[in-house]
C-alpha cells in the first residue's frame, strides 16, 4: 500500500523537473540581456540632463 502513496508525489516531482528544464531552454546567454528604462527629463531639474545622458550612453 505504501508504494501507491508515493506515486502521486513522484509523478509531481517528474512533472516539475520537466517544467524546470523547459524554462532553461528559453534563456540564451550568448544573445545577452537587454535592459531599458523610462526616462522623463521633464521630471528632473534641467541641470541634471547632461549628466544623465552621459550615464545612459
Amino acid at each position: 500500500m505504501k508504494p501507491l502513496r508515493l506515486l502521486p508525489f513522484l509523478l509531481t516531482l517528474i512533472v516539475l523537473q520537466a517544467v524546470a528544464r523547459a524554462d532553461e531552454a528559453k534563456f540564451f546567454p550568448e544573445k545577452g540581456t537587454h535592459f531599458g528604462v523610462y526616462y522623463y527629463p521633464e521630471h528632473w531639474p534641467e541641470n541634471h540632463w547632461e549628466r544623465d545622458i552621459q550615464r545612459v550612453a
